[in-house]
């Protein structure tokens, strides 16, 4: 034993308690005296890992193990930041103070709390502060196989600097296509002499990785609805308060981002901290350093029933999924999905028991809610589900975890929070059902679907490696319907059924509950009505709905796995690792890359994308001389979406303001008019998915005079 692991086991409680006050006395002095580094340095201890960690010794659940406390001491503490901004907020703003959220207020404050809670914790669970809670323990096989994914974050920093200064992406390409794919193989092949410390460690890095290929592609906003979400942290965090009458700001299409806590609140806690002038890069860190832990949850669900090795497999399924690989582009969405994934893992977690369950069910359920309301919708909609199909196989169900007051509490939670409080989202749901509902007529209508759905369909591919991605797509897919299916024919022994309650589980570690399998089923029929419904998909879109769902299919992905490795007597989890390793390729869009195709935008520089994507300086600075410039703007006209969404990130002008409708449509601008980048230097733009010329339209301004221009980016009058 090491002396660094004698020092952790002889730490006495009050020891501990010394050190944890000591922290937030360095953390509150370094952010009200603006201390440099040391400021930038406290802020994960501060903000993601005390309050949560004092909620562990609270609740009594410091001995559950070093996965369910990493995830736990994270997901807590971002749900703690989350609900004590808001309250701390809408008190300050109930006595007339409108500066909660600045850093002289809101850090103090939190200190205060954390204080509290420390003197709480010490005295309710002593015993918990004399132990260090994240012991790990590894021998030099285990420290060995870690030597590939540990070096992965460097390389990846320094293949994005590559591709972002010289569009070279030569390193990015070796460590998605070679290095990441080895050490999967690497962790199965000795995956009976590795260690649970090793594959939690594994996930960790190996999905930080992944995600930082988003975050640092560039040093500004991608993406669409981001652009929106990051003018909503800005106005919160420069106004240093939340306020529902935002959505007097927001575009009638969007008022529901107002809503949403984890665009708001929770960077705006994290700058009140900082406040750095790199507040792009933050808005976007914040979510993947939070995110990278949902594949380390799906292993923490699967490793229930499949043991360390094969839960590794689920775990890397999940990281195939496009939209989690984009988390940096797509931040509120996927922060609900991890809540999402924690309150499964806790749901049904043998551990966390009684109060401490329900509970912790309670408060994710609401962090799922505040975070976004679509995917709060779709949980609630699984859950209903497994009620009603649990009402008809009652006999059946040996434990009943979900229970009709939960459902009752969630639902009164989503309509309080989205209709009574922040006025929005609740009518823009029942809106859409009503749309669902009224175009039932285009049942089998094309047009009616999103372009990923009709890729899916086999409409607008490319020969060869479309085709290719596709049938090792629906590969996956029959994988994961195996597994539901074989497990539903199998139930006798791999279900928990009272009446064979005793028996073995079959080829598992242990049995699924009626109520996971019943949650995997409704995860595989959402699936079904996103290609068959019209009008769903463009509500969430399929890559968000699959992401969603893998936090319930991934086990069954690997179920799958097992039952057809056995008619075809082969390893299970090499016959998985031979589907996993090229889905990964194609999602990551390696395979494109080395066969010359351009087909993922974070990884290229020649994607047709991202020139209309990116944003300039010459952006940056328009916009910022439009907002200083013109006072009372009732309206500005811009070519098209993209243009404004940049618009809106980096002028920080209202999206009510700017509308993107004229033009396409050959109609006068009437007010100012904004051209970005691409569409002065490139003499484009964009308009339902096609590349038009400027030219086309000079006509529709051609009355109208510039009043600034930077050389890539101008402002008419």
């Amino acid at each position: 034993m090491s002396q660094l692991s004698i020092l952790l086991r002889n730490i006495t409680s009050y020891t501990t308690l010394r050190f944890i006050v000591c922290i937030i006395i360095i953390g509150t002095f370094s952010a009200l005296l603006d201390i440099p580094v040391l400021r930038e340095l406290m802020v994960v201890p501060f903000l993601l890992i005390l309050p949560r960690l004092l909620l562990l010794f609270l609740l009594k659940l410091d001995k559950l193990g070093l996965a369910e406390k990493i995830v736990l001491t994270v997901a807590l503490s971002v749900t703690f930041l989350m609900f004590f901004g808001v309250a701390l907020n809408q008190i300050c703003l109930a006595i007339d103070y409108s500066k909660p959220l600045a850093t002289n207020t809101f850090v103090p404050s939190l200190s205060i709390v954390l204080v509290v809670l420390t003197i709480l914790a010490y005295r309710r669970n002593k015993q918990a502060f004399a132990s260090f809670p994240f012991h790990i323990e590894l021998n030099n096989r285990n420290k060995l196989l870690l030597l590939i994914p540990a070096f992965l974050p460097l390389l990846v920093v320094l293949g994005m600097r590559s591709l972002n200064i010289s569009g070279d992406n030569m390193l990015l390409i070796t460590l998605l296509a070679d290095l990441i794919p080895i050490s999967f193989i690497l962790l199965v092949m000795f995956g009976r002499t590795v260690s649970k410390d090793t594959y939690i460690l594994a996930i960790v890095l190996i999905g930080f990785t992944l995600l930082l290929i988003s975050w640092l592609r560039s040093e500004h906003i991608l993406g669409h609805d981001t652009h929106a979400e990051y003018y909503l942290f800005q106005i919160t965090s420069l106004n240093s308060h939340w306020d529902t009458e935002y959505v007097n700001l927001l575009d009638p299409d969007a008022v529901q981002l107002s809503s949403c806590l984890s665009i708001t609140i929770l960077p705006a806690t994290f700058q009140s901290f900082l406040d750095v002038s790199w507040d792009e890069y933050l808005f976007k860190g914040i979510y993947v350093l939070i995110c990278t832990l949902t594949p380390l949850t799906i292993y923490i669900i699967a490793r229930k029933y499949l043991g360390s090795m094969l839960a590794f497999l689920a775990s890397i399924f999940f990281m195939t999924q496009l939209a989690w690989l984009n988390t940096a582009d797509g931040p509120r969405t996927n922060l609900a999905i991890f809540f999402c994934a924690i309150t499964v893992m806790v749901l049904f977690h043998d551990q966390i028991k009684g109060i401490s369950k329900k509970g912790l069910f309670t408060i994710f359920a609401a962090s799922i809610i505040v975070s976004h309301y679509s995917t709060a919708y779709i949980f609630l909609f699984l859950l209903v589900f497994i009620f009603l199909m649990s009402m008809i196989v009652k006999k059946q169900i040996l434990t009943r975890y979900i229970n009709f007051v939960d459902i009752a509490l969630i639902a009164v939670m989503i309509f309080l929070w989205h209709d009574v409080l922040t006025q929005g989202t609740f009518s823009s749901a029942t809106n859409f059902v009503s749309r669902l509902v009224s175009n039932m007529d285009s049942f089998f209508g094309a047009d009616s679907r999103s372009t990923d759905v009709a890729k899916a369909a086999g409409q607008g591919l490319e020969w060869p490696f479309d085709f290719l991605r596709l049938i090792i797509s629906y590969t996956a897919l029959l994988f994961v319907a195996t597994g539901i299916l074989a497990t539903l024919a199998r139930r006798k022994e791999i279900v928990s059924i009272p009446k064979f309650e005793d028996s073995p589980p079959g080829p598992l570690r242990a049995k699924f509950e009626v109520e996971h399998l019943l949650f995997a089923l409704g995860g595989g029929m959402l699936l079904a009505i996103t290609i068959i419904l019209p009008y769903v998909t463009e509500g969430y879109g399929m890559h968000r709905v699959y992401s969603l769902t893998a936090v319930g299919l991934s086990v069954f992905f690997v179920t799958g796995g097992i039952m057809l490795a056995g008619y075809m007597r082969m390893n299970p989890a090499l016959l998985v690792l031979l589907i996993l390793i090229p889905y990964f390729l194609f999602v990551s869009g390696a395979v494109y890359e080395v066969f010359g195709e351009h087909n993922v935008y974070t990884i290229s520089s020649e994607h047709q994308d991202l020139q209309h994507m990116l944003v300039h300086d010459q952006d940056i600075q328009s916009g910022k001389w439009l907002n200083a410039n013109t006072e009372d703007v009732s309206r500005i006209d811009t070519p098209d979406r993209y243009t404004r969404e940049i618009l809106i990130s980096q002028g920080l002008i209202a999206p009510i303001v700017v509308r993107y409708d004229k033009i396409p449509y050959h109609q006068k601008v009437l007010g100012h008019l904004y051209l970005d980048h691409y569409n002065i230097i490139n003499a484009k733009m964009i308009w339902k998915g096609e590349r038009l010329p400027m030219t086309d339209f000079s006509n529709t301004f051609e009355h109208k005079n510039r009043i600034y221009v930077n050389g890539g980016s101008e402002v008419w009058r």
